[in-house]
């Protein structure tokens, strides 16, 4: 609520109520904050965001009975304390104060639990949000269709600003638009025209009777509560559009390198299928937690996937020399690496993926952790599927197979190193904590 107007123009104390109106007061987020600490809920809060909350569904219903408060009656009492002769003004027919909304902004937070998990698909929806987004999407966020009659720009614009990216769907005086806020993403509908929306009401019709029909929407603040509707409808359609945006990050880039035939110091190595029942057996082979400390063997692979023992001594050579071609090709792709002086191998840094977000324990999406070898292997790699779960292991005679070794420790060459990042400990992440991760924004996404 921004402006205050009388009904009728004049009055001794119209121009001090509305300067005094006009002077800056709590916002919402400080009104929230305030209800939080009456009703002993925590959160975490950085300028006008707020980056976590203990109890969502609390704040939600606080939220909701902000917009559905008896606003005209509040802000009469604001006036009858401002202005001392506000009954004699009434009492010459000036009437009393009309308050209404001259710009109201709806807001849906996201909140990630730190910067650099929202900075690995901030770049893939600011891409589909500004190019994918057309003007017939647009019209469905705000609540319109396509019609030969309308009579209004939609437009869409794209704005790199010092916090970040912004991107705006605007329709005549009316806009959505999403951008980030340090580990917050915002999706924000601003109605400055609120008649292109409707209100039920009661009206009197012709014959006299009241009855409830759809009328614009007006600027009074007695139209908060549909102002609060419109907002959220229009943001979660947003955010159900953005859903959809194809996700190209880190992840998405490992699984199409695994997908891909590679070659490695002018070797050529097979692709792998992620989602295949053979590879994907492979990799549970893999990353069976008993192979953590002391890494695996050729027999230990053979053994998870193979459950029937061979037949004869020929199939049992048959297996243990498929398991070495696959071992290699694991080595080629640089998935694991051989442990020097020893004929076992365990899974590089780039089999294994990063845990960034607090206020959980740092686990990792496998059981598998390198190993004090591991010193050649600094390198960041695409991550193994996070899908892969460990089997049991059995114990059956061992078959070695010296071929496994002829990739050497080549596997490793050619991947650059990406710095861990730094956990905060603690309930929840400093808000320090999490502007120093947003450091490694690139292009202040």
């Amino acid at each position: 609520m921004e402006v205050a107007r009388p009904v009728r123009r004049g009055g001794p104390g119209k121009q001090r109520a509305e300067r005094s109106a006009l002077r800056p007061g709590p916002t919402p987020y400080e009104w929230l904050a305030r209800q939080l600490d009456k009703h002993g809920i925590g959160y975490v809060r950085y300028d006008n965001s707020l980056l976590a909350i203990d109890d969502l569904d609390t704040a939600a219903e606080l939220c909701d009975h902000f917009a559905h408060r008896a606003w005209p009656r509040v802000l009469s009492a604001f006036a009858r304390q401002l202005n001392p002769i506000l009954p004699a003004i009434q009492a010459a027919n000036y009437g009393g104060y009309y308050w209404v909304l001259d710009q109201a902004e709806i807001a849906t937070d996201v909140m990630f639990k730190t910067r650099p998990a929202l900075l690995k698909v901030w770049p893939d929806i600011v891409h589909h949000a500004s190019l994918n987004m057309s003007a017939e999407d647009v019209l469905g966020f705000l609540g319109r269709k396509l019609h030969p009659s309308l009579q209004a720009q939609v437009a869409t614009d794209t704005k790199r600003r010092p916090e970040g990216w912004r991107v705006r769907h605007r329709m005549g005086g009316n806009w959505v638009k999403v951008y980030d806020k340090v580990s917050v993403l915002r999706v924000e509908t601003t109605i400055n025209n609120p008649r292109e929306f409707r209100i039920p009401r009661f009206v009197t019709n012709d014959a006299g009777r009241r009855e409830r029909r759809w009328c614009p929407m007006r600027k009074g603040v007695g139209d908060l509560w549909r102002n609060f509707q419109v907002g959220i409808a229009a943001n979660h359609r947003y955010l159900d559009a953005l859903a959809a945006a194809p996700l190209k990050g880190e992840g998405v880039a490992a699984l199409d390198a695994l997908c891909r035939p590679i070659t490695n110091h002018g070797r050529r190595y097979a692709r792998f299928n992620p989602l295949g029942p053979a590879d994907l057996a492979l990799f549970r082979a893999t990353l069976a937690g008993e192979h953590a400390i002391r890494g695996f063997r050729n027999t230990d692979i053979t053994l998870r996937l193979y459950r029937r023992p061979p037949v004869d001594r020929d199939e049992a050579h048959r297996r243990c020399e498929r398991v070495s071609r696959l071992i290699v090709k694991l080595r080629g792709h640089g998935l694991v690496a051989k442990i020097p002086r020893a004929h076992r191998y365990r899974v590089t840094r780039y089999g294994r993926t990063r845990r960034q977000n607090p206020p959980s324990p740092p686990i990792p999406r496998h059981p598998l952790r390198p190993t004090s070898h591991d010193r050649r292997d600094q390198s960041s790699r695409p991550p193994i599927p996070q899908q892969l779960h460990c089997g049991g292991l059995s114990k059956s005679k061992t078959c070695l197979s010296r071929r496994a070794n002829l990739a050497g420790n080549r596997s490793t060459a050619g991947y650059p190193e990406a710095p861990a990042p730094t956990i905060a400990t603690g309930r929840w992440a400093d808000v320090s904590d999490l502007l120093r991760r947003g450091s490694s924004d690139p292009g202040s996404t």
